[in-house]
């Protein structure tokens, strides 16, 4: 995991994350040892811009639980991995992208598990054909 990766976590979910008093440093360094990890992120197709939410479905290769932010975009996401569209402006451009970000930080103790490197998935919220 990046610094700058961890920096965006603690402005996305500062509730998920140590301290600030500790060191980023250390902290990096605490999750770079024990077993290895990926995420498995499958890519999400563009929806309609009336579309109320979507189900996430990513991975993690050691079987954590895995968490989302929004990168970009109209959406909220939830802990359950579930992501709300929130009011398109009125004068956004369409396609209208989003850009999710999946995580797993890993764990610091036994068993060990590395952080996993964060995968992201972008798609467009679309406009509807006129009828």
């Amino acid at each position: 995991m990046k610094l700058d990766d961890l920096k965006t976590l603690r402005t996305a979910a500062p509730a998920l994350l140590p301290p600030q008093s500790i060191s980023e440093e250390i902290l990096l360094e605490k999750y770079a040892k024990g077993d290895e990890q990926t995420i498995s992120f499958p890519p999400i197709s563009d929806q309609p811009a009336s579309a109320k939410s979507l189900k996430l479905s990513a991975a993690s290769s050691a079987g954590a639980a895995v968490h989302y932010y929004i990168r970009e975009g109209p959406a909220e996401v939830s802990d359950d991995g579930t992501i709300t569209f929130t009011p398109i402006p009125p004068r956004a451009k369409f396609p209208v992208k989003v850009t999710v970000v999946s995580w797993q930080w890993g764990r610091s103790i036994e068993p060990k598990l590395k952080s996993a490197e964060p995968v992201e998935q972008t798609f467009h919220l679309t406009r509807e054909p006129s009828r």
